[in-house]
């Protein structure tokens, strides 16, 4: 087995082991409520090449809201994003890094 298997083989436990980190983070966490204001929305184009196949993009949508003294940042659906607008005020529901609900 060459040097560079190694690396990739390293690489690829390092991405498991944060996957999972995080999913046991989203799935352990106390679910938590906080009044907020949405200060911020952002969308980010990746595309993404793949050998013998046409390139697409990855459309990212995040929503960052302004609790208290500190901002929370989380990745929703499109269906979220085109929903919420910014100065938007409510109770944010969040488990983790994971938005459960704002209303």
């Amino acid at each position: 087995m060459g040097f560079m298997n190694y690396v990739f083989l390293i690489l690829e436990l390092v991405i498991v082991v944060g996957v999972a980190a995080r999913l046991l983070y989203n799935y352990f966490s106390k679910e938590k409520r906080e009044e907020a204001v949405i200060v911020n929305k952002q969308s980010f184009d990746k595309t993404i090449y793949r050998k013998n196949q046409a390139p697409f993009v990855l459309k990212t949508y995040v929503i960052t809201f302004q609790c208290k003294n500190k901002k929370r940042h989380f990745d929703v659906s499109e269906f979220s994003y085109n929903n919420y607008r910014i100065n938007q005020k409510g109770t944010l529901k969040y488990k983790g890094s994971r938005l459960i609900d704002f209303k």
